[in-house]
């Protein structure tokens, strides 16, 4: 009788295909359900809270169509070299130098290959030191080019 009521909750809110496939009804049923008893989860403020958390699932699982990823990757892929040594000469250098010079230079940079590549909707946004790197919106997203002591690559957020 709960679950029953629990998906039928989770049906009346509208999901897309896919993410009902990467989130699987069940596992958020059994996930939500966990500690709390049969009243509880049939109370009407516990399935406004349950359908809140799948709302927020589904907002968190919209992705770049393939064209920005593909974008995205060139864009990294011109810059990776020139944010490592970047990074790499901060942490040498940060005690003495001061970190404006380093953000007009990414600033510079980001802006020549923003051009070089076709990405005329690429609005720059900051510079960082952690993530050491450069942030920019494009296509509803906010995406960080970044290097650390282990890795670099980019990574993206909804707005």
């Amino acid at each position: 009788m709960i679950f029953g009521q629990l998906r039928q909750e989770l049906n009346s809110i509208n999901l897309d295909g896919k993410t009902k496939n990467q989130i699987g009804n069940w596992e958020i049923l059994v996930n939500w359900a966990k500690g709390h008893n049969e009243k509880d989860i049939v109370a009407p403020g516990n399935l406004r809270e349950f359908r809140k958390r799948i709302k927020g699932i589904n907002k968190n699982i919209i992705s770049l169509s393939e064209t920005a990823k593909s974008k995205i990757e060139e864009l990294h892929s011109s810059i990776d070299e020139f944010l490592t040594n970047l990074y790499c000469r901060w942490q040498d250098e940060k005690e003495y130098e001061d970190w404006n010079d380093y953000v007009s230079v990414m600033k510079q940079k980001f802006e020549t290959l923003i051009a070089e590549n076709n990405m005329s909707n690429a609005v720059y946004y900051s510079c960082g030191k952690r993530p050491f790197g450069i942030k920019f919106d494009f296509e509803g997203f906010r995406i960080t080019l970044y290097v650390n002591s282990t890795s670099y690559g980019w990574k993206s957020k909804q707005l």
